[in-house]
């Protein structure tokens, strides 16, 4: 049996060359997604699907592919796919964890650092015109021998981690409960409770997962808890933080600043987000290089054959 693949998304020649050495790839031309009924359509007699983060899938796409066997998505998280809708069907879902880790650590920890230095603001001044002498440049907070509270240890938390070990910074971390020592190997890293993490933090770094619990884990009560002083950086995910509370807490002065890689609604839709300029905002790149994009299709490439290989025994 040759297994039908398919995909909600253009995928380009290579990649797409690929993925059809696996079974029936059927790959939509360049153009808008798959969405609604189209997507519904397309699905009907697929085996697999072949996925990017941005590909929503909802319970109603699921129930009408009854065929469907396996998901591979291109990236980390998972929040776009109806997990229990799968779980019911026995659908296997698989994803990338492993290539975003170092450059979304890498992304954490530039935002925090621009966010201290308030560098794009100094960009901003030396284009304009406007330095004068040094004591026109805006005042930043240092980094080094600070502390930095990261909310969500895993992969990426772990790597954010080894980066402030470089700073000489305290660190403090929350989870449910706390990690086994040899996760920790090498790092030194305390457990917190996420309110002490949250008072005691130079910086927070938000790093869990979007669950129902976890949504607006940072609202009003949590950033009454931060000190004025208090940089917030999530590179997590957008749900995380309620915007509008974030930007109370700013315009406030309640919080000095924040870096946010990551929105409730994305291309980011709260205008009072955009307005504010103690946010330094970026549009969801914590793998936009290069090196990171070829290892996750990479990764989600070598998923796909595996499963397809384990369920209907097919071989590249």
């Amino acid at each position: 049996m040759i297994p039908v693949i398919v995909a909600l998304r253009s995928f380009p020649h290579p990649i797409a060359q690929r993925v059809a050495a696996l079974g029936n790839f059927r790959n939509p031309p360049p153009g808008p997604p798959l969405t609604g009924d189209s997507a519904l359509a397309a699905v009907r007699d697929a085996d697999a699907l072949f996925l990017s983060a941005l590909d929503q899938v909802p319970g109603v796409l699921v129930e009408s592919a009854p065929r469907l066997r396996i998901i591979s998505s291109i990236g980390a998280g998972l929040n776009h796919i109806d997990l229990e809708a799968c779980a019911r069907r026995n659908i296997i879902v698989s994803n990338t964890p492993n290539a975003p880790t170092e450059p979304t650590a890498d992304l954490s920890f530039g935002l925090l650092l621009a966010a201290a230095r308030a560098i794009t603001e100094a960009d901003a001044l030396v284009r304009a015109g406007a330095w004068t002498t040094s004591l026109s440049a805006p005042i930043g907070v240092d980094v080094h021998r600070r502390t930095i509270g990261i909310v969500g240890m895993g992969r990426i938390g772990r790597a954010i981690a080894r980066r402030a070990q470089g700073f000489e910074m305290e660190i403090l971390y929350s989870e449910p409960s706390p990690l086994e020592t040899d996760l920790l190997a090498g790092l030194r890293a305390q457990w917190a409770s996420l309110d002490d993490l949250l008072a005691r933090s130079d910086f927070i770094v938000l790093q869990a997962p979007l669950t129902p619990e976890t949504f607006h884990l940072i609202g009003p009560r949590q950033l009454a808890l931060m000190k004025p002083s208090a940089v917030l950086v999530n590179t997590g995910r957008g749900g995380l933080v309620d915007e509008n509370a974030l930007v109370d807490a700013l315009e406030a002065g309640r919080l000095r600043s924040a870096a946010l890689d990551v929105f409730e609604i994305e291309p980011c839709a709260n205008q009072r987000v955009l307005a504010c300029k103690k946010i330094l905002l970026s549009p969801h790149i914590g793998t936009a290089t290069a090196a990171a994009r070829k290892a996750m299709v990479d990764e989600a490439i070598a998923n796909l054959e595996a499963l397809l290989h384990s369920r209907f025994g097919v071989d590249s």
